[in-house]
Parts: C-alpha cells; structure tokens; sequence
C-alpha cells in the first residue's frame, strides 16, 4: 500500500495536471457520495487546482439536474395511473 502511494507522488509532483485532474476526481466523488449533502470544500483548494467558482456551480447544476429528472420520473407516474 505505501508503495502506491509513492508512485502516486512521483507522478503528481512531475505532472501538475495529473495532480489537479486527481484532486478534481477526489472532490467529483465525494460530492456524487454526498448526493444532497452540502460539502464545504476551502476556496484555496479549488483555486489551486484552477477552478475558482467552478466546482460549485457544477454542484448546483448537477443537483438541479437531478431535481428535474425527479419531477419527470414523479410526473411520468402519474400520468400512467
């Protein structure tokens, strides 16, 4: 297991891409876990991975998106009863 986690950070020291890729994964994950859940991520943390505002507006819109295909399952129901 250690030996993994060394590998892991030769790669992300020598590619920050690969870094700010996995630290986005990282929270993708967490937030899909959480579903409703507010998750309070530090503004440090996603400037350093360049994207600023962009993690919460892709919360809300994931989020609005599952509001709507819940109003859609919920209507589709009722129209077949």
């Amino acid at each position: 297991m250690v030996q993994k986690f060394l590998d892991a950070s030769k790669v992300y020291s020598n590619n920050p891409v690969a870094y700010a890729l996995r630290q986005s994964n990282m929270l993708y994950e967490t937030m899909k876990i959480q579903g409703n859940a507010v998750i309070t991520v530090p503004s440090e943390t996603l400037n350093s991975i360049g994207f600023g505002n962009l993690g919460a507006t892709i919360a809300y819109l994931a989020s609005l998106k599952d509001g709507i295909n819940k109003s859609t399952d919920k209507s589709s129901e009722s129209k077949q009863e």
